[in-house]
């Protein structure tokens, strides 16, 4: 998706859309080369208003930190091992 709006500060950029706000006016959540999110009025933007048109392919692989995720198995193991959660393998 590329911002097309003459004013806008990111104008040009094309970004990688995470997700559609649907509404009176819709806002189109990107991701920001340094990895944080933001949200772009649609109309800002050369993203189809049709409210049928799906995510790019690449979107939803991105949802999620794999660094994050590591450090979330870590703490449930160390929860378990201290017994302050259940095991669900017992």
């Amino acid at each position: 998706m590329t911002i097309t709006h003459p004013h806008h500060p990111l104008r040009g950029q094309q970004l990688p859309v995470v997700c559609v706000r649907h509404g009176e006016k819709p806002d189109v959540i990107v991701c920001l080369p340094d990895g944080s999110h933001a949200a772009v009025a649609l109309s800002a933007t050369d993203y189809p208003a049709d409210s049928s048109a799906s995510l790019p392919p690449t979107a939803a692989a991105h949802l999620l930190d794999l660094k994050g995720l590591r450090q979330l198995a870590q703490l449930i193991d160390a929860l378990r091992r201290q017994g302050r959660l259940p095991d669900p393998r017992r």
